[in-house]
């Protein structure tokens, strides 16, 4: 699957996983249960895109391929009689993002691993004592207690008796129910899909859910309410230690408190969590649907040059014919409007259509007569990457239409697409040229 296609699955249901959540489950006292749903969005979001409901039921699979599955089209290219378009030289604003999104993902990388060896070291400087039979790490001078996995790191010296067990029964829920592991895997998708507001969202939401959970272990131990409330916000100043760490003051604290006071959701509330099931459901179906609509345009990202495809001409798709079915077959042979790994020109759409122009030449006849137009050309990459079967759509004047064909049949062997199997298979192209006098 075209890894820029992925990501933007992932984004797009990480969005509407978390309006679902945001409308129905925010404000609910039902942590665990919200602990469950925050991190199905992050999975869901991840494994969803490699669900492919159509190849595996045969009556959506049916659905599918009786309906309007377009030819894959090429950028149209444009020729005039004194020489083609600049187009192969246009700036490539897709690979720049890519480039941009790169830089970020490994910046965050690096920042996280930074923060790995700021707690490692940290953890190394400490003193293993027992404080109420718990094995913690003594951090002298540490303004902010946290935990990490099974590390609980304090300086008890700052704190009464009573504030060290609520200290300290609150970082002991992080441990033992493996909170720091929702902390992880949260920070690596913020890293992967970090120009995404919403991840960033997901992942507030994520740790504040945590400190509900260690808050209401406090409180359900015996801890006098208003001492606790008051405790945290004697140490809210501090600053935290570290994003990956369950930090004991972490903010906000107005939000902790209110939901510390808040009644607690009824019973019958729980019933809407199973609405979750379907909700990703009509997702999946939902994103099988269009690919299977829209898949002439999400190549393979190796097999084509993302530049290109912002500048395909869809307006000349509704000018051909396009019912064709999932498979085609032709001469015994089975050929595919798109696959799963799309054939690719040597060097990639860009250097098709540099080719294109070092080789395409306007008519004389045409040019005199003052013919120009769109002519839809299409033709078959075979699974050894050979030209055939070229047909002309939409035909504009002899000469041009020769033309077409005479250039199509001269192009070089392509790499041959290959379905999800890896098998090398024959595929359509349409190739759209716009034939056009300077005047």
């Amino acid at each position: 699957m075209d890894f820029v296609l992925y990501i933007l699955k992932v984004n797009l249901s990480l969005v509407i996983l978390y309006g679902f959540y945001s409308l129905l489950f925010r404000q609910d006292t039902f942590f665990k249960l919200k602990r469950i749903i925050l991190l199905s969005v992050f999975l869901v979001s991840l494994i969803y895109p490699f669900i492919d409901i159509a190849s595996t039921n045969g009556v959506i699979r049916e659905a599918i391929e009786t309906g309007a599955i377009p030819v894959y089209t090429l950028p149209e290219f444009i020729v005039s009689e004194s020489g083609h378009t600049n187009y192969a030289f246009m700036p490539n604003v897709p690979e720049i993002l890519l480039t941009v999104y790169l830089v970020g993902v490994t910046l965050l990388l690096c920042w996280m691993f930074i923060q790995l060896g700021s707690i490692c070291l940290s953890i190394r400087r400490t003193e293993i004592i027992r404080i109420f039979n718990r094995k913690i790490y003594k951090s002298e001078g540490l303004k902010t207690p946290y935990s990490f996995f099974k590390w609980i790191l304090i300086d008890p010296d700052r704190y009464s008796e009573t504030e060290l067990k609520e200290i300290i029964l609150h970082e002991e829920t992080h441990v033992r129910q493996w909170h720091s592991l929702d902390m992880f895997f949260s920070e690596l998708i913020c890293i992967l899909c970090w120009f995404n507001p919403f991840v960033w969202l997901i992942k507030r939401e994520i740790r504040i859910n945590l400190e509900y959970l260690a808050d209401r272990r406090v409180l359900d131990s015996g801890c006098e309410a208003t001492h606790y409330q008051f405790h945290l916000l004697r140490l809210s100043y501090h600053k935290a230690a570290a994003q990956l760490t369950n930090n004991f003051n972490v903010s906000p604290l107005k939000k902790r408190i209110l939901m510390m006071n808040k009644k607690q959701t009824s019973g019958v509330g729980i019933v809407k969590y199973i609405l979750f099931i379907p909700i990703v459901g009509i997702l999946v179906l939902s994103g099988n649907c269009m690919q299977a609509k829209a898949g002439n345009t999400s190549p393979d990202a190796k097999n084509s040059d993302s530049s290109e495809m912002l500048h395909s001409s869809f307006n000349t798709i509704d000018e051909i014919e396009r019912d064709k079915k999932e498979s085609i077959t032709k001469d015994s042979v089975d050929i595919y409007p798109h696959v799963e790994n799309m054939p690719q020109f040597p060097g990639g759409q860009r250097e098709l259509m540099k080719w294109l122009g070092e080789n395409i030449k306007y008519p004389d006849e045409a040019a005199t007569e003052g013919i120009q137009g769109i002519i839809v050309a299409r033709f078959v990459v075979n699974s050894d990457g050979s030209i055939s079967g070229i047909e002309i759509l939409r035909k504009l004047h002899p000469s041009l239409d020769a033309e077409a064909i005479r250039v199509i049949k001269e192009m070089p062997k392509w790499e041959p697409g290959t379905n999800k199997d890896g098998v090398a298979v024959a595929v359509y192209y349409a190739l759209p040229i716009r034939f056009m006098l300077s005047e």
